[in-house]
């Protein structure tokens, strides 16, 4: 594995991520009803990569292949965006919580965030989670996050 090729994909991660970016500002410029229909998936994304298919495509794999060692090296050191596995992340549920997120904040400014989760209990752990930590006070304290 040589640096120089991982770099190469190092550096295409960067430009990719950039223009997400700004197509998601663009986006939420967008009336609500422009944004449920194409939510973050672009024209440009359709013709690049999904034979130009102009709604974004339900992807059933889960896991994906890779160029090379290079490629694969920083895709599970998850230095570049990747659908390693699909429990991890896939397109299709980035498409989701992406055009959710946009709905979320629709018309206040402010960049939201989505997690689709795949069970009831999923979503409450998920919500739950960042109560439970340990007092700094009391470290020895049980977690809990109910107070009496």
């Amino acid at each position: 594995m040589s640096s120089e090729g991982k770099n190469h994909y190092l550096d295409a991660a960067r430009r990719a991520m950039q223009w997400h970016s700004d197509y998601k500002k663009q986006m939420m410029q967008c009336r609500f009803d422009t944004i449920a229909v194409h939510g973050i998936y672009s024209m440009q994304e359709a013709l690049d990569f999904n034979q130009g298919s102009i709604i974004e495509p339900v992807y059933m794999s889960t896991s994906q292949a890779y160029r090379d060692a290079d490629e694969m090296e920083a895709a599970l050191g998850y230095e570049i965006p990747t659908w390693c596995y699909s429990r991890i992340a896939n397109p299709s549920i980035y498409y989701l919580e992406g055009v959710l997120a946009l709905l979320e904040g629709y018309g206040s400014g402010l960049e939201t965030g989505c997690i689709a989760t795949s069970s009831g209990m999923a979503a409450i752990q998920s919500a739950v989670d960042p109560f439970l930590t340990v007092d700094p006070k009391v470290p020895s304290r049980p977690m809990n996050f109910v107070e009496i």
